[in-house]
């Protein structure tokens, strides 16, 4: 099957050079041999050199055109025929002629931007079947042949045999011949990725040839980084990534320089592999997220987690992160396609997908935060909760994806309930793995799996409360302590949001300003029949006079106490009494009380001591 014409310039474009430089090796060893008056060595046909000037425009640039066309002149003017005169001086009006059309074969015309490197593009070949090792080396020591269409044939079928060529192309680089070493050196220069070819010239750089691969190496990391930091987008990528392109690029170059061992080299290397193809990954990224208008630029818009996403799961190769920016922005795109579907306009798709965006933003966040595993989100989450990250994703994307809000924000939901509920236990040092602070944990895990928001931040609060009895001298196991934390649990298992569960939590705050003040359950001016009456009844049978009239007396309590009274003295100890009495049986008569304690220790209004 005959070569393309853009292949065919490749493979004369060797020939050339190796021509060209075989010519020049000649014209050179004749001149010493007429110097020393030896017997002149032949030099090149001239139908050969003609062949090489002929083929230099077609095969390579214009440049190397010119400088065929000069080598031509000089050989043909130090043979002095008049055919040679004839021939230098047709090769030169030939070469300006085709000036203009110099485009045609490469220098003038503009070279795209490619997604892989131009080594990575095989030759088409008809032969693609796997070689054995024997057939691999014939093939390698075929491009050393003398005939052209041997070593033409040999490349094609070396560069349609892939990756799997490459350790013998690179252990072929210490074979004597020089030749060999030039057109191994070619081929893994252009015809192979530089992800596939770079580890095995690293390895060879401990090899006797390893200066001929470190070369080689240094070659493909100079060309790589350049066609890579050029792309579409690379500078967004890289901006990401907090690098600017033009650091980075000098910084792998200098780092290959100054390399000493092949560990150091693979170090400089590492930045690079699949450096293209990260980039138009990001670049897919970016437009995607453009074609739903969500801009990515600031921390704040509504596009900047996708973007930073597969920006750390690219740099880092964590296929997780990759995964879960894709899910994410599928979720957004698929949730355009049905609003549209439902006929609404385009503001109304973009104003849904920016309020959803702003909505999930905590949750994405915290499923990025438990994805690493190192995370003690993620410990806690799967140990306590017993719930795997990937479930709470797959939920997560698709409620974000449905067009029913309702089935949206249930969803992710559960992703802050889990976020709330990690975020709570970490902060906890020692929390207790029984009694009531496991039974509340395993409610509040059940609401991860329902989605119950409103009955879980009941749950949240009470659990809260308890983590911080023992900051207030108060067990968890024993007295006082226990009994209000299993009032807390028992009033937010019993309710359906926090509005009912909140009348119990208001009596347990009064509680804990009692015991700081050090008045317990063992004091006589504790409120022992409220509490008991409290803690018996439902949540929504505390009425709120009774509450009212709790507070009142708490708030006296610290008054007589910044007052500095004894409350051993009689006249105190039978107010006090009277007040703890009203509490039970009449809470509306509690304002007596409070007018005895202003006739006594001064006005006492909002909860201030006036003197």
């Amino acid at each position: 099957m005959p070569l393309p014409f853009y292949h065919m310039k490749s493979h004369l474009a060797t020939e050339t050079r190796l021509v060209m430089n075989r010519s020049a090796q000649i014209w050179m060893t004749d001149r010493t041999s007429r110097a020393l008056g030896q017997r002149r060595r032949k030099s090149p046909p001239l139908v050969a050199c003609a062949g090489t000037w002929w083929i230099t425009p077609i095969s390579m640039t214009w440049q190397l055109s010119i400088n065929a066309a000069g080598f031509l002149f000089s050989h043909c003017c130090l043979r002095g025929s008049t055919a040679s005169w004839r021939i230098a001086t047709f090769a030169t009006v030939v070469a300006a002629g085709l000036m203009p059309h110099a485009g045609l074969f490469g220098a003038g015309r503009a070279t795209p931007v490619e997604t892989t490197p131009p080594s990575s593009m095989p030759i088409p070949t008809e032969r693609q079947a796997k070689l054995s090792n024997s057939e691999m080396l014939a093939l390698i020591h075929r491009l050393d042949s003398a005939r052209f269409d041997l070593r033409n044939r040999a490349t094609r079928d070396l560069v349609a045999q892939g990756d799997a060529a490459i350790p013998f192309l690179v252990d072929a680089l210490g074979q004597s011949s020089r030749e060999l070493q030039f057109r191994v050196g070619e081929l893994l220069k252009r015809y192979y990725a530089f992800d596939d070819v770079a580890p095995f010239l690293i390895r060879a750089m401990e090899q006797p040839h390893g200066r001929l691969a470190r070369s080689i190496l240094r070659n493909r990391v100079v060309q790589y980084v350049d066609q890579a930091c050029g792309m579409e987008h690379a500078d967004q990528l890289f901006k990401f990534w907090g690098i600017k392109v033009q650091t980075f690029r000098l910084d792998v170059i200098d780092a290959f320089n100054h390399s000493r061992s092949c560990a150091d080299a693979a170090r400089a290397v590492q930045p690079l592999l699949n450096l293209g193809e990260k980039t138009v990954r990001f670049r897919e990224t970016v437009e995607r997220l453009k074609g739903l208008s969500m801009p990515y630029q600031h921390q704040y818009s509504s596009g900047h987690v996708i973007a930073t996403t597969m920006a750390s799961g690219l740099r880092h190769n964590r296929s997780d992160l990759i995964s879960f920016a894709q899910s994410y922005l599928s979720a957004f795109e698929k949730l355009a396609r049905d609003i549209e579907r439902a006929s609404s306009s385009r503001h109304a798709v973009r104003k849904e997908v920016s309020e959803r965006a702003e909505y999930c933003h905590g949750a994405a966040r915290y499923l990025i935060a438990i994805m690493a595993p190192e995370s003690p989100e993620r410990k806690v989450l799967i140990q306590r909760v017993g719930v795997r990250p990937e479930q709470l994703r797959d939920v997560f994307c698709q409620g974000l994806a449905s067009p029913d809000r309702k089935a949206c924000y249930q969803n992710v939901g559960k992703v802050h309930i889990a976020d709330m509920l990690t975020e709570l236990l970490i902060g906890w040092d020692n929390v207790p793995t029984d009694g009531i602070v496991d039974q509340l944990v395993q409610r509040v895990a059940l609401t991860v799996y329902n989605g119950d928001k409103p009955k879980a931040l009941g749950l949240l609060d009470a659990l809260q409360a308890c983590k911080e009895l023992p900051q207030h001298q108060l067990d968890l196991q024993q007295g006082l302590g226990k009994q209000l934390a299993k009032s807390l649990a028992t009033a937010a298992s019993q309710s359906t949001n926090y509005r009912s569960y909140y009348p119990v939590r208001a009596m347990h705050n009064q509680m804990l300003a009692l015991a700081d003040m050090g008045i317990l359950s063992d004091n006589e001016a504790f409120p022992n029949s409220l509490v008991q009456r409290c803690l018996e009844k439902p949540p929504d049978s505390i009425s709120p006079e009774r509450m009212l009239a709790l507070e009142r007396y708490v708030r006296i309590l610290k008054r007589l106490r910044k007052a500095n009274p004894a409350l051993d003295q009689p006249a105190v100890r039978r107010l006090l009494l009277t007040m703890r009495d009203n509490l039970t049986s009449h809470p509306e008569l509690l304002i007596a009380g409070l007018k005895q304690a202003e006739q006594r220790f001064g006005p006492i209004q909002n909860g201030h001591t006036k003197q």
